[in-house]
């Protein structure tokens, strides 16, 4: 009766050593493919963090560029606008015709001719 049921179980082992074989390969195939991707995952996603930020640095910076820019014709339509409105206030001063004289009794000399 031993011999008889190790004939069984012998057979059994048999039947199922290919599939046990079978199982261990998708194992080891699942373990390699978990590892690739693994490694994968993080070299993306450290690629991607860097992009990500010298997009956002990028955009940051053109975003500053622009206010920048804007700030300035700001400041030159003001400068602008004020030139313009001192020059439309600004009274012409008269020509003098005489120029002060030390020497003379009222302190004042007439050029001639201007």
């Amino acid at each position: 009766m031993a011999a008889h049921d190790f004939e069984v179980l012998v057979e059994a082992l048999l039947d199922a050593a290919p599939q046990e074989h079978m199982m261990r390969r998708l194992g080891q195939a699942l373990a390699r493919t978990t590892r690739l991707v693994n490694t994968l995952e993080q070299r993306v996603s450290v690629k991607m963090a860097k992009d990500l930020a010298t997009i956002r640095r990028t955009l940051e910076e053109r975003e500053r560029e622009e206010h920048e820019h804007l700030r300035l014709k700001r400041l030159i339509a003001r400068r602008t606008w004020e030139r313009g409105k001192a020059r439309r206030l600004r009274v012409e001063e008269p020509v003098s015709f005489s120029t002060p004289c030390v020497g003379h009794k009222g302190g004042w000399h007439e050029e001639v001719g201007g």
